[in-house]
């Protein structure tokens, strides 16, 4: 076992959740609670992609379809999908959550039918409609600033690991044992990126 004693700048570590926590709520506040989007799923080598009608809640995306549709029958083989809108590109994972009506579902049914009530009319109270939700691991934004490109990614993934990683040094007392070598490797660097990264945006 090994132990590490690491000095961690308190108002830095915050500094940093407080920017990452301000990027999302600019970006789903930016996207509002509904949005048409494309949708891209994949399965045995071909890509397929269309506009859905999504609904957007604890940031999340969600949409119905008919369970006999290729892009169902592509999420069962293979959940991780994509979706874009504009400047936006996001990553994530689709779960099914049964039919749109069901009671558990009823934020999406009550949205839907409040933003799309013509689709909702025609198809959420078919038998084969069920709900899909998206959980993003990893949203991109391109913007300008001074006529220059620049890219913005929020990388769920990433993210969490360097999050719990600064904030289980803070709240330990700065002092942590480390059962394994590689494990201790992998998180110093993912710290000192983490720490470059910040001040690099500074």
């Amino acid at each position: 076992m090994i132990n590490l004693a690491l000095l961690v700048d308190f108002q830095s570590v915050w500094r940093d959740e407080n920017m990452y926590e301000q990027k999302l709520k600019e970006f789903f506040s930016s996207l509002g609670e509904y949005q048409i989007m494309s949708l891209a799923t994949s399965a045995e080598y071909r890509v397929t992609v269309r506009s859905m009608s999504f609904i957007i809640a604890d940031r999340k995306f969600y949409c119905q379809t008919d369970k006999h549709f290729l892009k169902y029958k592509q999420i069962l083989e293979n959940p991780q999908v994509a979706i874009s809108i504009n400047n936006i590109q996001i990553e994530g994972i689709c779960k099914e959550f049964g039919h749109p009506l069901l009671e558990s579902n009823i934020f999406f049914s009550e949205s839907y039918k409040r933003y799309y009530k013509d689709s909702f009319k025609k198809y959420t109270h078919l038998k084969d409609e069920v709900l899909l939700e998206i959980q993003p691991t990893l949203i991109s934004v391109w913007n300008y600033e001074d006529d220059k490109a620049f890219q913005e990614i929020l990388d769920f993934g990433e993210t969490s690991i360097p999050k719990k990683f600064l904030q289980l040094f803070v709240m330990s007392g700065i002092f942590i044992d480390f059962m394994n070598q590689r494990l201790l490797t992998y998180l110093i660097s993912k710290f000192l990126k983490h720490v470059d990264e910040l001040g690099s945006e500074q």
